[in-house]
């Protein structure tokens, strides 16, 4: 009897322990073949599927002690099964069998569901139920889901219906999305009483919000300012992101004490222009200071999107995170202003500057900064400089120093010659252990070679990395040796040696169409010393491509002991944030 046949019988063996409904489920849903490399949304799929079989015909009520001593007796017999299940995918190591695999989590995750039937959840004190609820809240994956989740806390029971009212902090959280839907966020707010509360507000081009809309709003939510820790603001039309910070000037105005910690305020319509018949109502069309330019002791993050202020009265001081976006080069800050802000931030984790950043007045970029020290950001983690030319990026980063930076993303990028960016920041990255770029490059000029190798070669610690719409010439820089910056040989001294995640997105076509480079480069960097654990990828970076070729590129990397998991954009998987604490 061969080894394979031998493994099914104790697998159908091993589910003949499980109550008739769960072995009727795992054995319907075992007919299904699982995909090569299985994903999280196939699991969860699974999981639903497997959830409406075992409920189908169940019909809650109170159990007897017989009852319950049957559920206790089946849910050990269980935990037997599933032990055994895990034998068996031991005694295989290193091997993967995917029906094994697919058993092994139809049976543990029948044990969960189960197991919920006799857990005296309401015999728990109050303080740990309550905790228990902060969890289930606080982990919603989506706006939606965690109205849902809430909602669905008050409607199990009359104790836990008391102990969700009760708590506060659990309605804290509120989201004014679609009209409609406004009530419900004010019984929210309601609900959350004087705690702190994390309001979001967004928009949407079906339903953008109005002048008079945003009034109304306002003024019925800024009767809690003081309340507010937490205020993203996310809308359309100038009008109405104007209409916000026109009447967050009662706070510099009023003296109004606040505990606001996170303000962000993005306007997401046309980059720069004010259709229609202009700014309403017309005194929008001055700059104003945040906040009235009160300093506020508890702000520490401040994003601007496609607005702009009165930057000499606004005040930026004690920040941890600074986020600039979107602003025509006639609203941004003056250097002088620009060098005041950083200098003011002294424990700054987080610059953004995204079309964003300081006045750069005359050409070259060394004129206007030749004479002024760069500002000390030591604490600086995450650095993202994005859509503006090379050589406007390159002035950027002669007006800071950023030792002990985590992480670094260079996003659009214009230009054809990036040689004076890279070597203006040669040596200034060393601990970097994640690095995105992102449609940087159309091309890489023979010029610019020498100093990306160098540069490269400067982040010996880099981890991850994403490449988002680069051309194929860029990967063949990381198979340079750091000594020779030559090609490198079989065990020489790679470039990055600690590189152990690639994420791919967009390979540039013109150059890569094929899904077979990707292979052969993470070949090549196993063969130079440098093995990766793991690549990523998206949907649209095969789609187009017949399912065989993708099948061959999921093989080629298992083969090497590589494994391909396709992500959304722009979620980031757990090795990624695991490496910045």
């Amino acid at each position: 009897m061969s080894g394979t046949h031998q493994q099914n019988l104790e697998t159908r063996a091993l589910l003949a322990v499980f109550a008739p409904s769960s072995r009727l489920a795992i054995m319907q849903l075992n007919q299904l073949i699982p995909p090569a490399n299985p994903t999280m949304q196939y699991y969860h799929t699974l999981s639903d599927q497997f959830v409406g079989l075992i409920i189908k015909d169940w019909t809650p009520h109170p159990f007897s002690d017989a009852e319950i001593q049957a559920e206790r007796l089946q849910c050990r017999e269980r935990i037997v099964s599933i032990r055994r299940l895990e034998a068996i995918q031991q005694r295989l190591h290193p091997r993967r069998d995917l029906q094994l695999e697919h058993t092994l989590f139809l049976a543990r995750f029948d044990n969960r569901t189960r197991n919920g039937r006799i857990f005296r959840i309401n015999d728990l004190p109050h303080q740990i139920l309550e905790n228990i609820f902060h969890l289930v809240v606080w982990t919603a994956p989506s706006t939606k889901t965690g109205v849902q989740w809430r909602t669905a806390l008050t409607s199990v029971c009359h104790r836990w219906r008391i102990v969700a009212l009760e708590n506060v902090t659990l309605w804290n959280a509120v989201w004014f999305t679609k009209f409609s839907q406004y009530e419900q966020a004010w019984e929210y707010i309601e609900r959350a009483g004087n705690s702190a509360l994390d309001i979001r507000i967004n928009d949407s081009p079906e339903e953008p919000l109005t002048l008079q809309t945003t009034t109304d709003l306002i003024t019925r939510l800024f009767r809690k300012l003081s309340n507010i820790r937490v205020l993203v603001i996310v809308v359309q039309e100038w009008d109405p992101a104007f209409c916000f910070i026109h009447s967050l000037l009662r706070v510099g105005k009023k003296g109004i004490p606040m505990i606001l910690e996170h303000f962000e305020i993005h306007r997401a319509g046309a980059m720069y222009l004010q259709l229609g018949s202009g700014y309403q109502p017309s005194s929008f069309i001055r700059p104003m200071a945040l906040f009235g330019g009160a300093y506020l002791p508890s702000l520490r993050h401040i994003t601007t999107n496609g607005v702009h202020l009165d930057w000499e009265k606004s005040v930026f001081a004690n920040l941890k995170a600074l986020d600039m976006r979107r602003m025509p080069l006639d609203k941004v800050p003056s250097l002088k202003r620009f060098r005041d802000m950083l200098q003011q931030c002294p424990s700054l984790e987080k610059l953004l500057l995204d079309g964003a950043g300081p006045g750069w007045e005359g050409m070259p970029y060394t004129l206007p900064v030749t004479n002024l020290a760069p500002i000390p950001l030591p604490h600086l983690k995450h650095l993202v400089l994005g859509d503006f030319s090379i050589d406007y990026g390159t002035y950027l980063c002669t007006l800071f120093t950023v030792p002990n930076v985590l992480d670094l993303q260079l996003m659009y990028l214009a230009g054809h010659d990036p040689s004076n960016l890279f070597d203006q920041l040669l040596g200034k990255t060393p601990f970097v252990k994640t690095l995105t770029l992102h449609s940087s490059l159309e091309v890489i000029v023979p010029e610019a070679q020498p100093s990306i190798i160098k540069w490269l070669k400067s982040m010996p610690h880099l981890r991850y990395l994403r490449v988002v719409n680069m051309p194929k010439e860029f990967f063949n820089l990381l198979l340079y040796d750091a000594n020779t910056l030559r090609p490198a040989l079989h065990h020489s001294n790679p470039i990055c040696p600690e590189l152990s995640y690639l994420e791919y997105r967009y390979l540039s076509p013109a150059t890569s169409p094929e899904l077979t480079y990707i292979p052969r480069w993470v070949d090549s960097r196993a063969k130079s010393g440098s093995p990766l654990l793991k690549v990523f990828t998206g949907d649209e970076s095969v789609s187009g491509f017949a399912q065989e070729q993708v099948d061959n590129l999921y093989d080629a990397l298992q083969g090497m002991g590589v494994t391909l998991e396709r992500l959304p954009y722009p979620q980031k998987p757990s090795e990624e944030c695991e490496l910045i604490p």
